[in-house]
């Protein structure tokens, strides 16, 4: 974990800078204006854990002060294993700070399993490990920032949908000043997430075990929702179901999810399918239907991504709403082969812009062609290009090793 790192288990470090240095630090720092201290603290989270840490070693008032956004960092749980012995070993108040939660849930053990197969277990395992979770979590009642990620391990399995889903509801049910969610597991039905009513930022795969008509019902109650990015699918799943593998899961977030959901300020679409298939998921006439009739106006910031070129009407549809969109602030469009000619639809608000190219001549090419629209683009700060490769060509006796889902990924960045 990566707070766990900071302390040594159940005690604090012990800091003890030299008296004469720390006075000379202090002394500097809080003759900057309050405000200004608020702001170098935040810019702390970029930084490592134990610099963070020795700022709030410098003295009684600047820990008072810093004390809040060394909190903001990610608590990073590699399994609920490890959440356990950070809420079992670590300190009431340590605990009641944690803001930002990473947790990576894995399937129950084999070992929990045997037991109850024997009969030597009163408990079904999937019940003892809910409970396991839950009450791991409710020793966290501050997180507002919570991630619920796969395994990093490849050989491990997520959660069942059972466990996955009870343990949604309870957040759901506890959890009642959540602010942002990232759901990376599929295998869970998420009915529940309309009653987090503060919710204002919500990631997901856009797969689930809900249906879409209920999906689009359960994020339209979402009152404060602005932020949503959906990056899917599933690695994996749509070759499994071409083959006829059974699953519950199924596409939730459609179109008609961005026509019920109240007008988003933030969004992201990213679809990252098999290039060998024509198959379009989000990237669809459908979607830029929805975004241009009920979205257009709120947008401030849109990024979109795809492992393969859109189709031509997508792109036409997406210029014609680009022009028109009066408060977009940052664009992001990466996908291969994009043809430069869509920076001239960029609303004339846009203050970024990201594009994905096929070599440096052709970043050069839209930097002469925007110094040229300078006058429409007059509020324009940044343009960053990431360069993508071309694709590795493979045999089928080389499926095993590379995979069967790797396309061309961005290597370099270069600033315009």
């Amino acid at each position: 974990m990566q707070q766990a790192d900071l302390l040594t288990k159940g005690k604090e470090v012990n800091t003890k800078p030299s008296l004469a240095s720390g006075a000379s630090a202090s002394s500097h720092l809080l003759k900057i204006p309050p405000e200004v201290r608020d702001y170098i603290y935040d810019l702390m989270l970029a930084f490592e854990c134990r610099d963070h840490l020795n700022l709030l070693c410098v003295n009684k008032q600047v820990y008072g002060e810093a004390r809040g956004s060394f909190f903001r960092r990610p608590l990073d749980c590699k399994s609920q294993d490890d959440l356990g012995d950070f809420t079992n070993t670590w300190p009431y108040r340590v605990q009641q700070s944690i803001t930002n939660l990473k947790l990576r849930l894995e399937e129950v053990k084999p070992q929990a399993v045997a037991p109850w197969i024997t009969g030597q277990a009163a408990q079904h395992p999937y019940l003892m490990e809910i409970h396991r979770i839950t009450s791991a979590l409710a020793k966290l009642p501050g997180v507002t920032h919570l991630s619920l990620l796969r395994p990093s391990e490849a050989g491990k399995n997520t959660p069942s949908s059972i466990v996955m889903t009870q343990v949604l509801n309870w957040i759901a049910e506890h959890y009642a000043k959540l602010h942002v969610l990232k759901l990376e597991i599929e295998q869970c039905h998420i009915g529940c997430l309309g009653s987090i009513k503060e919710l204002q930022s919500l990631q997901f795969s856009g797969f689930s075990e809900t249906s879409p008509t209920r999906t689009t019902e359960v994020l339209s109650k979402l009152t404060s929702l602005e932020r949503l990015s959906v990056v899917g699918p599933p690695r994996g799943l749509l070759m499994r179901q071409r083959f006829g593998y059974q699953t519950r899961i199924t596409q939730s977030a459609i179109h008609q999810l961005l026509e019920r959901i109240r007008p988003l300020k933030h969004l992201t679409l990213t679809q990252v399918t098999d290039p060998r298939t024509d198959v379009s998921i989000f990237l669809n006439l459908k979607t830029m239907k929805a975004l241009y009739d009920h979205h257009r106006e709120s947008l401030k910031v849109l990024k979109i991504s795809s492992s393969t070129t859109p189709t031509p009407a997508f792109v036409e549809f997406l210029s014609a709403f680009l022009l028109d969109t009066p408060n977009m602030q940052e664009l992001s469009l990466t996908w291969p082969n994009m043809e430069i000619t869509l920076v001239d639809y960029i609303s004339r608000s846009v203050r970024r812009l990201e594009f994905a190219i096929g070599s440096t001549e052709q970043a050069k090419a839209i930097v002469d062609r925007l110094v040229l629209m300078q006058y429409r683009l007059r509020y324009l700060q940044r343009i960053k290009f990431n360069i993508i490769n071309e694709g590795i060509e493979k045999s089928i006796e080389e499926e095993d090793k590379w995979g069967l889902f790797n396309f061309s990924l961005p290597i370099q960045n270069l600033a315009a």
